[in-house]
């Protein structure tokens, strides 16, 4: 039997977090890869196998990525990897296996982050979400972001100060 990866449970929570490595890079890849069809992306962009390689190139350069594992499963709920340092507090995917969806994982997930950012003396958190994504942006307006500019007319800028 597989040894359990240090997991930080959450009070009151089913689930747990733990920082991602390079080990992950293939489940990451998996959800990512799943999760696309939700965006709403008339193709998605790569499959699981491109998007695990993906992954396993960003951890080799430091990529910093938050785990959310369920609980009593251990399988991998969803995840938060940041672009660039902490304090910046930009987040580059956030992604929930859509089984676990509305079960407050990107909450969970996000509160996570501002709380990081803001002990390395971040102020905002700041994501882009694709403008067609309707499920992204109401679930960021929920969680207080505010849109704050368009790139390419495909991506919306969202931010939320902490």
């Amino acid at each position: 039997m597989k040894e359990p990866k240090p997991c930080l449970s959450m009070p009151k929570s089913e689930f747990c977090l733990r920082w991602g490595n390079k080990k992950d890079s293939r489940a990451i890849g998996v959800l990512e890869a799943r999760s696309q069809l939700l965006e709403g992306r008339s193709t998605p962009c790569c499959d699981a196998k491109e998007l695990s390689m993906l992954w396993n190139i960003r951890f080799e350069k430091g990529a910093k990525v938050i785990l959310a594992l369920h609980e009593q499963s251990s399988q991998l709920a969803g995840f938060l990897s940041f672009k660039g340092e902490l304090s910046q507090g930009n987040i580059q995917a956030l992604y929930i296996e859509p089984k676990w969806i509305r079960r407050k994982v990107g909450s969970l997930l996000l509160r996570t982050a501002a709380a990081l950012c803001v002990l390395r003396g971040g102020s905002s958190l700041q994501v882009a979400v694709l403008t067609h994504n309707l499920r992204a942006r109401n679930f960021y307006t929920s969680l207080h972001f505010r849109a704050t500019g368009v790139k390419s007319s495909h991506l919306i800028y969202m931010q939320k100060e902490l």
